[in-house]
């Protein structure tokens, strides 16, 4: 068994439809700060399977079908099954797949990690 945590920032743009919608502004900024936790169980010395509550603020206005603007959920927490591949001593393959608090769909997750 084992733990760790993480924190990061991002930015990007939300993009509207401009064919299904009203709403002017085609891309809107956005930015975020995130912090998280997992605890996970290892498998083998290169693959462990776990638990990771991820946390976000984020700062967006995001474009709706019928031409308003709503802000986005803030706190923003979500809950993933997380499947870590080790590449090299430093460098991971992440998978995860989960639900947040705020949105009933499914959220994939799929990137590499940086082990300091």
């Amino acid at each position: 068994m084992g733990w760790g945590t993480q924190l990061g920032i991002g930015q990007g743009y939300a993009v509207g439809d401009g064919d299904t919608n009203s709403y002017l502004q085609k891309r809107v900024s956005w930015n975020y700060l995130r912090g998280g936790g997992r605890i996970f169980k290892r498998l083998n010395g290169r693959t462990d399977l776990g638990l990771n509550l991820l946390i976000m603020y984020n700062k967006i206005s995001w474009p709706q079908s019928d031409g308003t603007v709503s802000p986005g959920p803030n706190p923003f927490f979500s809950l993933f099954i997380e499947a870590r591949w080790r590449m090299t001593r430093q460098w991971e393959m992440i998978q995860a797949l989960g639900n947040s608090t705020n949105d009933a769909g499914a959220n994939l997750r799929f990137g590499f990690g940086y082990t300091l």
